[in-house]
């Protein structure tokens, strides 16, 4: 409840840009959704995640090649 309201404090005070964009990268998560489920025919992928050596961190499971980091 109360994270409603501070969701919808902070979405009434965005400027018409920020919103734009926003629905757009809303828009562009549901189009690449519907590619990799071939058309929502199969489940989406699921994020499975491994708990680090200490305090608890998670990070993704390696599905493919590493990518270097900087």
């Amino acid at each position: 409840m109360v994270e409603q309201a501070v969701l919808d404090v902070l979405i009434t005070r965005l400027g018409g840009t920020a919103v734009r964009l926003g629905l757009g990268w809303l828009v562009i998560g549901i189009v690449w959704l519907a590619v990799i489920t071939k058309g929502f025919r199969s489940p989406a992928p699921e994020l499975r995640l491994r708990s680090g050596e200490e305090g608890g961190a998670a990070e993704p499971e390696a599905s493919g090649p590493r990518l270097p980091t900087a």
